[in-house]
C-alpha cells in the first residue's frame, strides 16, 4: 500500500511538471503566432502599418558563453518618446485572437499573396505561389555597430553602399570579425510594410532561390520578409565599366563587349525559361545596366521584385498577356508605353538598350526628355548606333542583335533563348576564322 502511495504522488508530481511545460509552451506559442503570421493574411484594414512587435529580454549568465531568456515582453510601440513614429499598427486583443482564428481556418491556405489574373488563366508553376523564408541568418547580423574592434584596429562593419527604389543595400560582414562581405537588402524606411510589398520581395526570393544553378543570377544565401541575403557585388556592376569613374576611360574591347552581352542575355534566359522551360513563365520588366553585377569579370543577373508570373490558358496552352501600371524611363519598350498588353519580350527589348549602352557608351535617347522619348519609342524612332565605318566585326554582330531587340511588334521580336544562340554562333564564327 504505502509503494503505490509513493508511485502516486510520483506520477502526480510528473503530471503536474508536464502540464505545467505544456501550459507556458501554448502561452509562448499564442504570443509568437500573432507575429509570425504571413502578411498576406494581415486584415485589410491594417494594410498600411507595421506588424506589432514582441521583443526576448535576455539576461546574461556568463558573458562571451551563453544567456537564458529572462522575460518576454510586449515592446511599449505607443511610446512616442522612444518610438517617435507615427507608422504604428493598431493591435488589440480581439485583433490577435482573429489572427489565431484565421491562422486555423480552412482560408488560411487560399490567402497566398498571388497576382491577381484573368478568368481562364492559371498560374504555370505551384512553387510561384509559395514562400520559403529561412529568418535565423538574417538576424545574426547586428546593425546597431558601424565599426567593431578587431587585432588591426577599428574596422568598418557596415555600411549603406545603394539603395533601389524599395530598398537600401547595406554592405556586411559574412560573420562577425569577417573580411568576408554579403550584400543585405532591407525595406527603405519610407516605404511602408504592405501585402503589395512584401509580395513583390517574396517573387525576388522565389526567382532567386529557384535560378540557384544558374552561373549568370545572383546567389542567395537567406531572406525573410522584404529581407534579403545575397552575394556582394565588389566590382559594381555593368553601368561601372561602361562609365567608369570621371577622368578614366572605358577599356573594354568589343570582343569583350559582345562576350559581356552574352552572358546578360543567358541570364535573362536563365529566368525567364526557368528550369528549363518551353515557354517563358517570367518577366523581369525592369532590365537596365545596373541591374547585371560584376563578379570577377562575369555579370550576374538580379533584383526581381518588380517581375511578373506569366500565367497560362489550360485549355489552349498560349500564355496570357500582363499590363504593368506604371512605366516609367527611356528603357522600355514600345508596348510598355502603350499600357497594352505586355510579355516576357518586354525584357528583349530592354535587353537590346543594355547591347546600345555596351556598343555606344551612351544612354537612349539621352538627349531627350522621357517623354519626348517615349514618344519615339512608340512611333517607332530608335536611337542611333552610328560606327557605320568600322570594319571590327564584332561590331556589326553587336548592332545586328540591338536590331533584333528592338524589333517594334513583339510578336516578332525574338525571345532570350533566340538571342543567346545567335551570339553564340556569331563568337564561334568569328573565333573560328581566326
Amino acid at each position: 500500500m504505502k509503494q503505490k502511495n509513493v508511485s502516486f504522488k510520483k506520477f502526480r508530481r510528473n503530471t503536474i511538471f508536464v502540464s505545467s511545460v505544456i501550459a507556458a509552451f501554448i502561452f509562448l506559442h499564442k504570443i509568437f503566432v500573432s507575429v509570425s503570421v504571413p502578411a498576406n493574411v494581415l486584415s485589410h484594414n491594417h494594410d498600411d502599418h507595421k506588424p506589432v512587435t514582441v521583443g526576448c529580454y535576455f539576461m546574461p549568465i556568463e558573458i562571451g558563453v551563453s544567456s537564458k531568456i529572462n522575460r518576454i515582453k510586449r515592446l511599449p510601440i505607443y511610446d512616442e518618446d522612444r518610438y517617435p513614429s507615427k507608422r504604428q499598427m493598431p493591435w488589440t486583443e480581439e485583433s490577435e485572437e482573429s489572427q489565431q482564428k484565421l491562422r486555423d481556418s480552412k482560408r488560411y491556405k487560399k490567402l497566398s499573396s498571388v497576382a491577381s489574373m484573368d478568368k481562364g488563366c492559371k498560374i504555370r508553376y505551384d512553387w510561384q505561389k509559395q514562400y520559403h523564408p529561412n529568418c535565423n541568418p538574417v538576424h545574426e547580423n547586428e546593425f546597431t555597430k558601424f565599426f567593431a574592434e578587431s587585432n588591426t584596429g577599428v574596422d568598418e562593419n557596415l555600411r549603406l553602399v545603394a539603395n533601389g527604389y524599395y530598398r537600401d543595400v547595406w554592405k556586411v560582414p559574412e560573420k562577425d570579425n569577417s573580411r568576408e562581405w554579403v550584400a543585405c537588402k532591407t525595406l527603405r524606411y519610407k516605404h511602408m510594410y504592405t501585402n503589395r510589398n512584401f509580395d513583390r520581395h517574396r517573387r525576388d526570393a522565389l526567382l532567386t532561390e529557384q535560378t540557384s544553378a544558374s552561373p549568370f543570377v545572383v546567389d542567395m544565401y537567406a531572406h525573410c520578409v522584404n529581407t534579403m541575403y545575397s552575394e556582394f557585388a565588389s566590382e559594381g556592376s555593368l553601368s561601372d565599366i561602361i562609365w567608369p569613374p570621371e577622368g578614366e576611360e572605358s577599356k573594354l574591347s568589343m570582343k569583350a563587349r559582345v562576350g559581356l552581352a552574352l552572358e546578360a542575355a543567358k541570364g535573362l534566359a536563365d529566368i525567364q525559361f526557368v528550369d528549363g522551360a518551353r515557354d517563358a513563365s517570367i518577366a523581369h520588366t525592369d532590365i537596365t545596366t545596373s541591374q547585371f553585377l560584376l563578379f570577377n569579370g562575369s555579370l550576374k543577373l538580379n533584383d526581381f521584385n518588380r517581375a511578373r508570373f506569366i500565367a497560362f490558358k489550360p485549355k489552349k496552352g498560349t500564355p496570357c498577356p500582363f499590363t504593368v501600371s506604371n512605366n516609367p524611363g527611356k528603357f522600355r519598350s514600345p508596348e510598355e508605353y502603350d499600357y497594352t498588353d505586355e510579355t516576357e519580350k518586354v525584357d528583349v527589348y530592354s535587353l537590346g538598350n543594355v547591347f546600345y549602352s555596351l556598343l555606344t557608351e551612351k544612354w537612349p535617347f539621352a538627349e531627350f526628355t522621357d517623354e519626348e522619348a517615349q514618344a519615339k519609342i512608340q512611333n517607332g524612332e530608335r536611337p542611333v548606333l552610328g560606327m557605320e565605318n568600322s570594319t571590327d566585326p564584332f561590331v556589326q554582330v553587336l548592332k545586328n542583335t540591338i536590331h533584333l531587340s528592338w524589333t517594334h511588334d513583339a510578336s516578332e521580336r525574338p525571345s532570350s533563348k533566340d538571342l543567346v544562340s545567335y551570339l553564340e554562333k556569331e563568337i564561334d564564327r568569328l573565333n573560328d576564322s581566326k
